[in-house]
């Protein structure tokens, strides 16, 4: 089982293909098994290179964390993950959601470790004038996790997306899925979902690589805030709006075209 042993943490992660490679940071769910079609579908150009995001899943907690500075963290596992595979390489990422802003916090940190960087649809609130209502809509979300459960606490944080990805997320965080479905689900509202939101970056720093920088829309969700922040990064620091198949989670629900939708921005 392939591990990369990082401060207080080990990484679980998988290959797959030839090429250079291609790193994917996964969302909410924190877990490499979301991109297995995308992976399949990439496999043929870029080595594809996937894990579980630290206390998610295979990728255990091996010490204390410090949750102040866990974007930071997120980060600079994602650099040492194309350190090891990539051997000195730099890596063009892929990421999506929460994901996402791990992705542009690994760019301004690790600029060194990539190559490009694709954004898909980062929940960075405060980039849209609604965010202040947004933040009081999410602590909500935590409020009826803590009274009433996942389940429910889903249901709310969905009422934003639409049916198809709302299917989608609660698929993947339904409690009968398993011990670890749950326990994906309780790491993120507990330490993700009151922190990564509204994370706010400096975007005159982020500016000086907007030349390694594509965000990603998806073109069934460019009523969603996630879609709105992506095409107001894209226009503020004049970066290409990739428009990438499905919603939110489109790359797990139609591969194949999404696959097809990456290529098309990479080589654009």
């Amino acid at each position: 089982m392939p591990i990369l042993n990082v401060p207080n943490a080990q990484l679980y992660f998988e290959t797959t293909g030839a090429g250079p490679l291609l790193l994917c940071i996964p969302g909410a769910n924190g877990e490499h098994h979301i991109f297995q079609g995308l992976a399949a579908q990439l496999s043929g150009e870029f080595t594809v290179l996937t894990y579980d995001r630290r206390g998610f899943s295979q990728s255990p907690l091996t010490g204390k964390q410090d949750y102040a500075h866990r974007l930071q963290i997120d980060a600079n596992d994602a650099a040492a993950l194309i350190a090891e595979v990539g051997q000195g390489q730099s890596a063009t990422i892929f990421s999506s959601s929460s994901g996402a802003i791990v992705g542009l916090q690994t760019l301004l940190s690790h600029p060194e470790a990539v190559k490009t960087l694709i954004a898909h649809e980062p929940p960075l609130v405060k980039m849209v004038p609604e965010g202040p209502q947004i933040l009081a809509s999410y602590a909500e979300v935590y409020q009826i996790y803590r009274d009433s459960g996942i389940v429910a606490a889903m249901q709310k944080f969905g009422e934003d997306f639409s049916q198809v990805d709302r299917q989608a997320m609660g698929q993947a965080t339904n409690p009968d899925r398993g011990p670890s479905a749950q326990a994906n689900s309780t790491y993120w509202f507990e330490r993700e979902l009151p922190a990564y939101p509204s994370t706010d970056f400096d975007l005159d720093t982020l500016a000086v690589y907007r030349d390694r920088l594509i965000m990603g829309g998806g073109t069934q969700s460019d009523s969603s805030m996630p879609y709105q922040v992506a095409a107001r990064l894209a226009e503020h620091l004049g970066v290409p709006l990739a428009p990438l198949t499905g919603g939110h989670v489109g790359y797990a629900m139609f591969p194949q075209a999404f696959a097809q939708d990456l290529r098309r921005a990479l080589q654009g």
